[in-house]
């Protein structure tokens, strides 16, 4: 075996030789669905300056500048400067206690376009780190529990569903009768519609476990609102409402599986099964109880104002369940597949992989990314609940290779309920690739090779941000904003001070540049959302992560299940500060390029790929030499179908046991 490996390799160093190393294509898949404007943002700085923010798209030209207008009060409007290296700007060129007015114009090959929406901003001595948005009209003694933006009206900014309870009521609790109600509002505020859930037949009634959500599944750029309802007939419905009027459009009931009653936790994903169109996902149950699958998947798709059945499926590989769900495109074709515990469900509803990880029990952590840059495709990993009803069998953290579904490292240890308060991403720059972190009887930080490398449970509850313009992400721990040292020792950046906070938010990019910020309530003395912004100055001209699809399918999953961070799989690809990372396109396979992290990609990189296809799989090539594309010569073709063959390890054309 190894002769051939070696031979093999001998003769791509002939290849690259005669026709030199071969064209890589980078993945740059643009996720177009929505209108997205500048969201321009302009916020008050001590000193009377405004700090002004704005959205860079994949789509713009690497010449594009921006020009920016300003007024003061009922004045005309001035072209004050011109950035063309950012997406931010600070204007120190103000007086105190006046009311400012903005536009920003995009410039690209000498011709202006048109004026962006217009904001305006008062300056003030000591300024603030926060955009305020009151909800109008908000319906009395409710608050909201569970926010999902999305553009109801069409006009590229997010507009706020969420599920509310009454304050003091316990909806969770089934025998009280008081039911979750759905509220919708404007981008600035105003009330649009509320509807009444029914009595939540959930199990615990729990707000994560009856989900709703907010895409724009018919194509018109205006999102619609998605909530599994119960109606007078006693019946519970998938329903699509109309995201401006509330107006049901369609409904269709609720799927059971294998006689599993109604009355479970619930999900209820966006994916794009055929890569060109939203489909709907619903999950009924969450548990794989008594050696019986509780869990069933059904899949819509949603044409011509009516909902369809496409697929389902309750007969898994594993018995793994799940307080989540995810979808992500693993493989790179363009079709998303969905993540339930530890089973890969792909097209059609078939099961690509599955994981048994020892007991029936489930998953309160499932997040994929980048972990390992020199591991081709993606990776998940898993924070296993205990399930206390089976003796020596505690919890435990993987990490899965997305491609093959191999278990690349396991910690077993108790660790019980993990929930939301964990979480994996790249914070320490000593360590290569994401770290994660898993907690409740112990503490757990692993660095991406599965290296335990702190057990301290400072970590707990620190959910990552992009923050500031670091390739690390920063931390939100409780009313600061910090990084983590090579030492692990947390480095503060930003406080907020006096009656600001914010834990318990979320993060996202809701507008200005790339830069995420923290959307949280507040009721006292009005119900506002109050949206916390990074005002320094960034020199990065990097685009927003809204146009990633898998970022844009997670901040759409914040009305079910626990709660994981919306980040993207890959930062440095996707914003363009590590393209080694990227992953590059041959034939059906999509795989990191530069796997020995040298800064360039060769026949090195090729032989590393095939020496971990052998120790991964256990499978060599079927050909008996390299002229896979069958073409009567050695060329970048063959070298394209070598590559692709690991995308496809059953095809006819690569392996043999």
């Amino acid at each position: 075996m190894k002769n051939k490996f070696f031979l093999i390799i001998l003769i791509i160093v002939a290849i690259i030789s005669s026709i030199g190393c071969p064209r890589f294509v980078f993945a740059q898949k643009i996720f177009t669905g929505e209108n997205l404007s500048r969201a321009l943002v302009a916020v008050p700085k001590n000193g009377n300056q405004i700090f002004l923010s704005w959205r860079l798209f994949k789509t713009d030209s690497q010449d594009i500048a921006f020009n920016i207008y300003r007024k003061e009060g009922s004045g005309t409007y001035q072209k004050i400067t011109t950035v063309s290296n950012s997406t931010n700007f600070i204007d120190t060129e103000t007086a105190a206690n006046k009311m400012y007015f903005y536009y920003i114009t995009e410039v690209s090959g000498g011709t202006e376009g048109a004026p962006s929406k217009e904001v305006s901003v008062a300056s003030r001595s000591l300024g603030w780190d926060y955009v305020s948005i009151e909800l109008k009209n908000m319906e009395s003694g409710y608050r909201p529990l569970m926010i999902v933006p999305g553009d109801l009206d069409g006009d590229g900014n997010f507009d706020f569903v969420f599920k509310s309870c009454l304050r003091g009521i316990n909806c969770d609790d089934n025998g009280d009768q008081h039911t979750y109600h759905l509220e919708a509002h404007s981008s600035t505020g105003n009330f649009l519609w509320k509807t009444d859930l029914g009595l939540n037949d959930a199990i615990n009634g729990q707000p994560w476990s009856n989900a709703f959500t907010v895409w724009d599944l018919d194509g018109d750029k205006k999102a619609e609102v998605i909530a599994r309802r119960k109606f007078n007939d006693g019946k519970t419905y998938l329903t699509i409402f109309n995201g401006l009027t509330g107006e049901v459009r369609d409904k269709i009931e609720w799927p059971k599986f294998n006689g599993r009653a109604q009355n479970d936790r619930h999900m209820l994903v966006i994916a794009y099964l055929d890569g060109k169109n939203p489909s709907l996902v619903v999950q009924t149950g969450g548990y794989f109880l008594d050696n019986i699958d509780g869990v069933g998947l059904e899949a819509f798709s949603f044409f011509g104002n009516k909902l369809k059945p496409i697929w389902q499926i309750s007969n898994f590989g594993s018995k793994g369940g799940s307080h989540d769900m995810r979808v992500i495109d693993y493989d790179d074709d363009g079709n998303d597949e969905i993540l339930v515990g530890d089973n890969l469900v792909g097209e059609g509803g078939s099961v690509v992989w599955h994981q048994s990880f020892g007991h029936y029990d489930h998953f309160d952590q499932v997040i994929p990314g980048n972990f390992q840059s020199n591991n081709p495709g993606y990776e998940v990993y898993f924070g296993l609940e205990e399930y206390p009803n089976i003796p020596g069998q505690g919890g435990g953290a993987f990490l899965v290779d997305m491609l093959t579904g191999k278990v690349l490292w396991k910690h077993i240890e108790n660790m019980k309920h993990t929930h939301t308060n964990n979480w994996a991403a790249d914070v320490v720059a000593k360590y290569p690739g994401w770290e994660a972190f898993s907690t409740d009887y112990s503490a757990f930080l692993f660095s991406s090779t599965g290296e335990v490398i702190s057990n301290s449970d400072k970590f707990y509850s620190r959910p990552p941000i992009q923050w500031d313009d670091s390739n690390q992400k920063s931390l939100i721990s409780w009313h600061s904003i910090v990084r983590v040292d090579d030492n692990l020792n947390f480095v503060t950046t930003k406080n907020f001070t006096g009656d600001n906070y914010i834990d318990g938010g979320f993060s996202f990019d809701m507008f200005g540049d790339f830069r995420e910020e923290i959307l949280n309530y507040r009721d006292f003395p009005v119900s506002v959302f109050r949206i916390y912004i990074n005002t320094e100055l960034s020199q990065k001209k990097y685009p927003t992560p809204l146009q990633d699809r898998y970022y844009r399918e997670s901040l759409s999953q914040k009305g079910m299940g626990y709660q994981n961070p919306i980040q993207l799989l890959d930062p440095g690809c996707y914003f363009g500060y590590n393209k080694t990372s990227c992953t590059f396109s041959y034939n059906s396979g999509y795989f990191k390029s530069d796997f020995n992290s040298d800064g360039k990609v060769d026949v090195q990189d090729f032989g590393i790929l095939l020496s971990r296809w052998n120790k991964t799989t256990g499978l060599t090539f079927r050909k008996k030499n390299l002229d896979l594309a069958s073409n009567n010569k050695i060329d970048t073709a063959d070298l394209g179908a070598l590559l692709g063959c690991w995308g496809t390890p059953d095809s006819e054309l690569c392996m043999e046991k």
